[in-house]
């Protein structure tokens, strides 16, 4: 991948390849993480994705993708350890099966969404805001009926933190932002906030450099930001009701480490015998042995330092799976694990982080990953350590955990259940 400094704080990166038969451009700004402007971030994803100055209507949208062989067009807001995330990608045929060179076209389009909006006199086109507001609201209420999701929403609020900042906002926060405060954080985001612009495909670098240059007059901008944010939770433990089809239990632990850290290879291969591949202890003991549960598992926060464990089950089994959970955390402490255990986790890892490189959108976040992190990280260093890593390392990683946050969304019971 090369690299080109376009100005201060904004960025472009080539990642030339002949793997695929599509060119994908990503474009990414990245802010602090803010309460006060995390409605404006979520909703300004329907905003950026609906249209723009050049292409107001839907039809108007959907003819000029329809136009460059059917051009894919997504804004995804996608908060990340103590930062707040933009993506807009375009991806495109490559022009090299194609009767007309169309990169140039890719970077013109990608800028006209960014960069000129359906804005009027500073703010967002009225009826825009609004159709998009209600589609957020929409959105959120539809997330907020799967109770695993409401569950671990929760659970990251009374944990507290960057990591409660990054809950998606609620739909009475998103009918409460203003198009004069939206507005401003899309304007904050776009002048203040890193922005880097990753090109995946057989591209002409020079090419790319000169539209970058020509359709991305951005100015400096002196800001830094880490994702990065060792967190030490608050201690909470809460039960819930609501009338949902099952319950669910969530609890979150301080782990001491984030991605960065030389332990970190070794903690994701614990994660895997304990609770993250489907042969894990949680998914073994609590759902197959014990029948305790329809779902089981726990994932890593890297940027964090963060273990979330979450099931869902009969409300009558929360108390002995949170038994059985705690079990099998002593065990990792301990080693009680085979090597079989280790070496199917470490199988399993190096498969999948292989398989990564196959993957459009898990290439690119590879990429932008070593850029935020200020240093070359690739897939087969993190395979290289995977394979390095021994038993020892892994208890020793497993030893730090601390239970901080237990979140219970019990169901409640129906007015046709109590009479």
């Amino acid at each position: 991948m090369k690299h080109y400094q376009i100005c201060r704080g904004c960025r472009l990166h080539i990642h030339k390849t002949e793997k695929f038969k599509e060119v994908t451009l990503a474009l990414n700004f990245m802010k602090d993480i803010s309460k006060a402007d995390r409605a404006g971030m979520f909703l300004l994803s329907f905003l950026l994705s609906d249209s723009c100055r050049a292409y107001q209507t839907k039809q108007e949208v959907q003819a000029l993708f329809d136009n460059l062989y059917g051009a894919s067009f997504s804004v995804a807001n996608d908060p990340r350890g103590s930062c707040d995330l933009l993506e807009m990608t375009v991806t495109c045929p490559d022009s090299a099966y194609l009767e007309e060179d169309i990169l140039e076209k890719q970077f013109e389009i990608l800028s006209q969404f960014a960069l000129e909006p359906r804005m009027e006199n500073g703010l967002f086109d009225e009826n825009l805001f609004r159709e998009c507001r209600l589609k957020a609201v929409e959105s959120v209420n539809m997330l907020n009926d799967d109770p695993a999701y409401y569950a671990n929403e929760r659970a990251a609020a009374l944990y507290g933190g960057s990591y409660a900042m990054r809950c998606t906002p609620s739909a009475d926060e998103l009918l409460e932002i203003s198009n004069e405060k939206c507005s401003a954080v899309y304007r904050d985001l776009v002048s203040r906030g890193n922005t880097d612009l990753f090109v995946l495909g057989n591209v002409d670098e020079g090419a790319c450099l000169s539209y970058m240059k020509k359709y991305f007059p951005l100015k400096d901008r002196d800001s830094f930001f880490n994702i990065m944010h060792l967190h030490c939770g608050r201690k909470a433990e809460v039960r819930e009701k609501k009338q949902i089809s099952q319950s669910s239990l969530v609890m979150l632990y301080d782990t001491g480490h984030v991605y960065t850290d030389d332990d970190m290879p070794a903690f994701m291969l614990g994660n895997g015998i304990f609770g993250a591949l489907p042969t894990s202890m949680l998914f073994q003991e609590i759902r197959e042995k014990n029948s305790l549960c329809y779902a089981v598992g726990s994932e890593n926060m890297i940027f964090d330092g963060i273990l979330r464990i979450s099931t869902s089950m009969e409300a009558a089994s929360i108390n002995e799976a949170v038994r059985l959970i705690e079990k099998q955390l002593e065990r990792m402490k301990n080693g009680d694990f085979s090597e079989q255990d280790m070496e199917t986790a470490r199988e399993m890892y190096i498969a999948s982080w292989r398989s990564s490189m196959d993957h459009v959108p898990s290439l690119i976040w590879d990429d932008y990953r070593s850029v935020i992190l200020g240093r070359d990280d690739p897939v087969s260093d993190m395979i290289r350590r995977f394979n390095e890593t021994n038993r020892q390392q892994i208890i020793d990683a497993w030893s730090t955990l601390a239970l901080k946050t237990v979140y219970i969304l019990e169901q409640e019971a129906s007015d046709e259940e109590v009479q």
